[in-house]
């Protein structure tokens, strides 16, 4: 996830690769805060017990791969990749240990390695808004659908809606530390517009296009646990607090914590968020 340029040359796979570990160890925090979300998506997938189903950008815990695979009587096959090695790495590890048949491979959205027309079923949560050309990914989807083939994608709503990353994302910010996306480019809420993205979707090859809005909220233990999540989980802002001098990172955290008391729960805090749902079919 990121709100900043993505310049020529950026590294996007050697960026979730450092946040990987992070990433598998808040996985099954990360797998609560987005489980209505990812309930959601997988009713929108319309599935069949036979279904071809890939999961793209599926991170460490392979979400709606593993909820597909826990579904009663589905005897179809489950494949899902990620950009990053490490994310794949771990997703594996996840899968073997819950004994899931799952098959995973390290992938671009942009270039899939599947035939025109072999896949039934495909769910990517927030990947097309962080591409350089969306349409360029949607269209690759629609590439490798079946023709009654049915694509889910989540995005993040406006910004206004998703305090749980601008909090964190407008202290950087402020101070020099994190620059946000110009007009257009790649970021967090390049597909917040439901208008823009639908036509995005139908320009793309789809003939139909639905949206559900699915709130989520980032609940976070206490102080300490709100730092490690900014410092570890927040993938490219995360990057940009750990290249910080340490008085430098003491200054953002005390703002950080100091802007979050709005959002106090007890002893912790309710960081929320708004999810978009879209459902489209060929």
């Amino acid at each position: 996830m990121t709100t900043e340029d993505v310049p020529v040359g950026f590294d996007a796979e050697g960026m979730w690769d450092s946040v990987a570990d992070a990433w598998d160890a808040r996985g099954d925090w990360h797998a609560d805060v987005t489980r209505e979300l990812t309930t959601t998506m997988v009713r929108a997938l319309e599935l069949r017990k036979t279904d071809t189903v890939v999961e793209l950008a599926c991170g460490p815990t392979a979400d709606i791969a593993t909820a597909v695979a826990q579904r009663p009587g589905f005897t179809g096959v489950i494949r899902a990749g990620d950009l990053s090695a490490r994310m794949i790495e771990a997703a594996e590890r996840r899968a073997r240990r819950d004994g899931l048949p799952v098959s995973f491979e390290q992938l671009d959205v942009t270039r899939l390695p599947f035939p025109d027309g072999s896949i039934d079923k495909i769910a990517a949560r927030w990947i097309y808004m962080l591409l350089a050309d969306p349409i360029e990914g949607l269209r690759e989807a629609d590439r490798v659908l079946r023709p009654d083939g049915r694509l889910v994608f989540a995005v993040f709503a406006a910004a206004a809606e998703n305090p749980f990353f601008m909090l964190p994302g407008s202290v950087l910010a402020e101070r020099g530390l994190f620059r946000p996306p110009s007009p257009g480019q790649p970021s967090m809420f390049a597909l917040a517009d439901v208008d823009g993205t639908g036509q995005l979707v139908r320009d793309a090859g789809f003939t139909t296009c639905s949206v559900r809005d699915v709130p989520l909220s980032y609940r976070l233990a206490d102080p300490d646990d709100l730092w490690s999540w900014v410092r570890d989980f927040a993938g490219p802002i995360s990057v940009a607090v750990r290249s910080q001098d340490e008085r430098t990172r003491a200054d953002v955290r005390a703002e950080i914590e100091r802007r979050a008391e709005r959002f106090r729960d007890g002893a912790g805090y309710a960081l929320p968020g708004l999810a978009r749902v879209v459902a489209a079919s060929r």
